[in-house]
């Protein structure tokens, strides 16, 4: 079962009167377009939909609008679940992201009425809806519109549509429309879409004893060692400073391929971009040379 519905984005202002706009600010607003609309299909519909957004090809005149179509495959368990029209599917994917204004209130709206200000409490009222404080001020809002909010892959989708293309001279305002529904964005409000700075979320730190074999060795301040524990490479920040220090001061002989025990500490975080992992060698327990030797029976 398949669905569709058509919208537009537009972009307008004395840079655009020649109805032209530099391709390297228009194809990655297109592609967050795509991702922006797939967050919102997945907070919706998780596995059960897939969307694909597609260039209809008419860009029009007296501003730059791309008519674009936004098509829903749904699989049959989802379908069984609709019971109004059958385009309520996708329309539900362009009111929470706010390219729909006239169903209810989405990200785009939401965002325009947060402006960057932090939001003092959110109290669940049931039937998928929360209200949400800022300053004095209360807002109804469905909770997938407040999923999508928090979605940084979604916001940083909304930051390339809109804040990137109003951040260049001569651009002065985006909109986005469907169908009789207009939602409009000026120059003033632009800073409203950047994404947000995130702290990091801890994941992982432990240390553990483990053989490790150096590959490259800098005694370059911040410089990092590259080693192996016969499996995977990796890059390592040395905190053993006696063991620096003694190499350095020749009183210890150290070389490429030499076999190390050593305190390992491994540290993992979530960032913005996803999973981070980072290693410190804490202590150098012993070292022995790469070469292997033949084993003699001295007494």
């Amino acid at each position: 079962m398949a669905q569709k519905e058509e919208f537009q984005i537009i972009y307008d202002g004395p840079a655009l009167e020649n109805h032209e706009m530099d391709i390297r600010d228009l194809a990655p607003a297109l592609l967050a377009v795509g991702d922006l609309l797939e967050e919102a299909n997945k907070t919706l519909y998780g596995d059960l939909a897939t969307v694909n957004v597609n260039v209809k090809g008419s860009f029009k005149t007296g501003c730059f609008q791309v008519d674009l179509t936004l098509a829903q495959s749904i699989a049959s368990q989802l379908s069984t679940l609709l019971t109004s029209d059958s385009a309520v599917a996708v329309t539900q994917i362009l009111s929470i992201t706010g390219f729909n204004a006239m169903n209810g209130f989405g990200l785009i709206p939401f965002i325009k009425w947060v402006k960057n200000r932090p939001i003092k409490k959110i109290t669940k009222i049931g039937h998928g809806k929360s209200t949400v404080e800022v300053d004095e001020e209360k807002k109804e809002v469905e909770d997938k519109v407040i999923d999508l909010y928090k979605n940084i892959k979604a916001r940083k989708s909304i930051e390339t549509i809109i804040f990137q293309p109003l951040q260049k001279d001569g651009v002065n305002e985006f909109a986005v429309k469907h169908g009789e529904s207009i939602t409009k964005i000026d120059n003033s409000e632009k800073e409203y879409f950047k994404t947000p700075d995130t702290q990091d979320e801890p994941l992982d730190d432990q240390v553990s004893e483990t053989n490790l074999q150096a590959i490259t060795i800098s005694f370059a301040e911040g410089n990092k060692w590259k080693l192996t524990d016969g499996n995977v490479a990796f890059y390592a920040t040395v905190k053993d400073q006696g063991f620096i220090d003694r190499v350095q001061q020749n009183k210890e002989s150290f070389a490429k391929d030499d076999i190390l025990k050593v305190k390992l500490r491994k540290k993992q975080w979530i960032s913005d971009s996803g999973i981070k992992t980072e290693y410190e060698i804490e202590e150098i327990i012993s070292h022995r040379p790469a070469a292997k030797q033949i084993k003699l029976p001295f007494e």
